[in-house]
């Protein structure tokens, strides 16, 4: 059997649907935003969001702090967050800009 070379971003052949995760207090907004991905011209591109109480900026400033709330919001797999929570940690303290290399090891 042959190996197949597919996209990481996709789904048996088709483009994989983003998530967005939206930072927001919710009220009127978090409903606009709702039914703004609702719609079907949004909707063939894009999951339902994924909605995560306010935080404060500073926090999600570094890649680490930002994965930290993605992962919180239910965004990223285990095993990725595993990797960066652990081996990843070290990685960010040495230089932030490698901070992501020990998800390709």
């Amino acid at each position: 059997m042959a190996a197949t070379n597919k996209p990481a971003d996709t789904i048996q052949g088709r483009r994989r649907k983003l998530r967005p995760l939206i930072i927001t207090m919710g009220g009127q907004r978090q409903s606009h935003l709702e039914s703004m991905f609702a719609h079907p011209t949004i909707s063939a591109h894009f999951e339902s969001p994924v909605f995560s109480p306010g935080v404060p900026q500073r926090s999600i400033r570094s890649a680490r702090g930002l994965l930290q709330v993605a992962n919180n919001a239910g965004l990223l797999p285990q095993h990725e967050w595993e990797a960066l929570s652990t081996t990843g940690e070290d990685l960010y303290h040495q230089n932030p800009r490698t901070y992501l290399d020990c998800l390709t090891g």
